[in-house]
């Protein structure tokens, strides 16, 4: 996820002239690591996570995460 990132950011702001802002996740902590959390930091990156274990929260963010991957 973390290299995934950064290839994304750097083809939004490529393609856009926008930053990205924000990554949202669920709370389970398959996409925590500290690489991704200091990248984060580092371009200010809010770091959006649901409730571990509700599937309710959980789809919409791995669903996106999906995409993102993919469009990567």
């Amino acid at each position: 996820m973390f290299n995934k990132l950064k290839v994304f950011k750097v083809l939004v702001k490529n393609q856009t002239t926008k930053n990205t802002k924000a990554n949202k996740c669920d709370g389970n902590g398959e996409y925590n690591s500290k690489n991704l959390n200091t990248f984060c930091k580092e371009n200010d990156i809010v770091r959006q996570t649901t409730t571990p274990y509700t599937p309710e929260h959980n789809g919409v963010p791995k669903k996106k995460n999906q995409t993102f991957v993919e469009s990567v």
